[in-house]
């Protein structure tokens, strides 16, 4: 069911972590790929990107050297690590993890490289020689910790969990003292760590629901979500990608047009099947303001991920896509409509990606919005030639022929229940998960995340609305899909997916059954329940 590179079925050319050019690295190719991994998930090409050395010989466990912007590792840290079987990624990904951050985050305006006996940001080291600066040390190992570990999240890895254990190790291998002034002993650096590890949790519980409300079409839940990581100092081209695609898809939905034609962004277009109608039938939306202020905050997180990332291909297509919606709100404004028209055409030159598919569909799109049919149709049969589904879903729409492939989707009966926990109580209103519970304060929602025995509930609330979550690792659905069964299996239980593809996860969702499977190399590796007090 995979196609190109995002979303398949699904119709999305946005994913949550891209891959990108290599960089001067080792010769190692495990270390290289969580170096880059984690390079990935910061996102942020407006800074040069390191260069990564072993060091064969060496004594310093993992260091930055601002200078020479290079991060060296010792090939004994890389022995340490390997030990740690199912966690020696994750552990090394906690050690680059934090020397990245202080890399990206700039701090290298403390060191001297030109002191003999200092030569780089020193993984643990960097108190030692500066007690004049303690405290403003101390502060960014703290946050190195922290950020290096959403990051490594963001990029696969579980960096911070296993790292208690490996401090432990590295304490004793590299005879680090117990004691030296300025120095962290191994009591205080496990609790510096053990202090980010709570504050993570509470951050990946953020982006997780706002992922998983993104992907269940609460893109009031998503938007909150991601803008509160934004402005604790996540800046990451993907969230910021994430953010902007989540505001598009809502002004979609306001639009509630059925006669718009699909989108390379989207990933539910196929619904748009079950309805036909023409052009002459478009009317002013009675929430253009509203509708507006989407678009064009979309714009803006689209511009921003691009600042991060000049050659972001993604969040250029959007801002194409972005640009076009605003033409179609206008459609009945011929200078307004002109405007935005140009726009897109504008941005599209930029786009210059050699995949095709989404710039014949953008083509095909736009030339329809200037009333060329015939070479709207042209567009989109170019591209159902190199196997795009959007595309095939516009040219159907344009020739009045997909009502004869119309399918009745099945809606499963089951009742999905996780952990004996029943929903109806905080879906009504009247209650909120058994404690214990942790909640965030978000701008327009609180979040309230409960951690049951097999799964993890998520619930977005305010005055006026509930919107339910709850995802599962480990549990079986009722109609017998099992976590590690092959993901075809679904097509025997669900009927007409959409496929979002990301780098961790590909996401299965069944709007009709209000549920999503999680994939990870062809198998189940979760799935999440979703239900609204609409």
């Amino acid at each position: 069911m995979k196609t190109f590179k995002f979303r398949s079925i699904l119709f999305v050319t946005v994913t949550f972590i891209f891959s990108n050019p290599i960089y001067s690295q080792t010769q190692n190719p495990w270390v290289n790929e969580v170096f880059n991994n984690i390079i990935n998930a910061i996102g942020n090409y407006s800074i040069n990107t390191p260069n990564l050395e072993i060091v064969p010989d060496g004594r310093k466990m993992a260091y930055l050297s601002p200078k020479k912007q290079t991060i060296f590792i010792d090939q004994q840290v890389l022995d340490i690590c390997r030990k740690y079987g199912k966690d020696s990624s994750n552990t090394l990904a906690f050690l680059l993890g934090h020397e990245l951050t202080h890399h990206y985050m700039g701090h290298s305006w403390i060191t001297k490289d030109d002191k003999s006996d200092y030569k780089g940001f020193s993984f643990m080291e960097n108190i030692k020689y500066f007690n004049k600066d303690s405290t403003k040390r101390l502060e960014m190992e703290t946050q190195a910790d922290l950020k290096g570990g959403f990051y490594s999240f963001l990029g696969g890895y579980d960096a911070l969990n296993p790292a208690i254990r490996l401090l432990d190790t590295l304490y004793v291998v590299y005879k680090v003292p117990k004691s030296a002034s300025g120095y962290p002993n191994l009591s205080e650096r496990k609790s510096i760590c053990e202090t980010q590890i709570k504050k993570l949790e509470r951050l990946k519980s953020i982006f997780n629901a706002s992922t998983y409300a993104l992907m269940a079409g609460y893109y009031q839940g998503a938007e909150d979500g991601f803008n509160k990581i934004l402005s604790e100092g996540f800046n990451s081209r993907e969230i910021y990608n994430n953010l902007g695609l989540t505001y598009l898809l809502h002004a979609l939905k306001e639009m509630d047009n059925k006669e718009i034609l699909a989108y390379p962004f989207e990933y539910d277009a196929k619904s748009r099947l079950n309805d036909v109608s023409t052009r002459g039938g478009i009317s002013s939306y009675i929430n253009s303001g509203q509708i507006k202020m989407l678009i064009d905050n979309a714009i803006k997180k689209f511009q921003h991920a691009k600042r991060l990332d000049p050659d972001y291909k993604s969040a250029q297509l959007n801002i194409c896509c972005a640009y076009s919606l605003l033409a179609e709100l206008y459609a009945k404004d011929e200078s307004e409509n002109e405007k935005y028209i140009k726009k897109a055409l504008d941005a599209l030159d930029s786009y210059n990606m050699p995949e095709m598919k989404n710039t014949y569909i953008l083509e095909g799109i736009i030339s329809y919005q200037k009333g060329e049919k015939k070479l709207a149709l042209k567009n989109f049969k170019k591209a159902v030639k190199i196997g795009s589904e959007v595309a095939q879903i516009n040219f159907d729409k344009l020739n009045d022929t997909e009502s004869e492939n119309k399918t009745t989707t099945a809606v499963s009966n089951n009742q999905e229940i996780l952990d004996q926990f029943k929903s109806g109580g905080i879906m009504s209103g009247f209650s909120y998960f058994p404690k214990s519970y942790t909640t965030t304060r978000l701008k327009n929602y609180k979040l309230y995340v409960k951690e049951f025995e097999n799964s993890t509930g998520y619930l977005f609330a305010n005055s006026r609305e509930r919107f339910f979550i709850q995802t599962t690792r480990t549990q079986s659905t009722s109609t017998g899909i099992n976590i590690g069964d092959d993901v075809e299996k679904l097509s025997s239980k669900y009927h007409n997916p959409s496929v979002v593809k990301g780098t961790i996860e590909d996401y299965h969702q069944y709007p009709n059954n209000s549920i999503v499977f999680m994939e990870k190399n062809h198998k189940i590796s979760g799935w999440f329940l979703y239900k609204s007090n609409d």
